[in-house]
């Protein structure tokens, strides 16, 4: 798997895909704003697969206890597989992470 990071505003520490090709690991060095839900927290953020968009529809996200990491999680049906390149970018804009 490679995993590319486009665009990201904030310091980004670590970026990690799980084993099942299916939990995508944001780790930032500052906490995010907090968000009402996990369409909020997807605000903002695309998913590539050799570049083909995942819909947001096929992706929940999540964030850990102290605001620092982003999990993105794909639906059943979706997963990375061994040598496909995985993107995932991010676009600022009102109201979600960096605009805290």
């Amino acid at each position: 798997h490679l995993l590319c990071l486009l665009a990201f505003f904030l310091p980004l520490s670590s970026a990690a895909l799980d084993a099942t090709g299916k939990i995508i690991t944001l780790t930032f060095g500052e906490a995010l704003k907090t968000q009402a839900d996990a369409a909020a927290i997807l605000a903002g953020f695309t998913v590539k697969v050799d570049d083909a968009t995942i819909a947001a529809n096929k992706i929940t996200a999540s964030q850990n206890g102290t605001k620092t990491q982003v999990i993105l999680t794909l639906a059943d049906d979706v997963a990375i597989g061994t040598g496909q390149n995985l993107t995932v970018g991010y676009a600022k804009s009102t109201g979600n992470h960096v605009d805290a």
